[in-house]
């Protein structure tokens, strides 16, 4: 992610669904790389970039892994973005001016 936050010069919208949801899907040695991914986003992302996050009833349920949803909307708080979930998307828009 670093790599890639690197060559934007624009806003851009993240969508973030690189995480294990259950049998048949993909896993590494980590549940999810999400916490690593969003710390990237929010700290390097040109102003204006939005994050959608999917999958959000396995950050309540405290999946192996899975940060909390509340933990999430703490550091989209602190980083200047709202944070609202939607249809099991969790949604991270930039305050006006972020």
């Amino acid at each position: 992610m670093p790599q890639v936050l690197q060559e934007l010069s624009d806003p851009a919208l993240f969508w973030l669904d690189a995480h294990w949801s259950g049998s048949g899907t993909a896993t590494s040695d980590l549940g999810t790389p999400i916490l690593a991914e969003l710390t990237a986003i929010l700290a390097g992302a040109p102003t204006g970039s939005v994050v959608l996050i999917d999958d959000h009833r396995e950050f309540v349920r405290g999946a192996t892994d899975y940060p909390t949803a509340d933990s999430i909307q703490k550091s989209a708080l602190a980083a200047g973005y709202t944070f609202t979930v939607q249809d099991d998307i969790m949604h991270l828009y930039p305050v006006a001016g972020n």
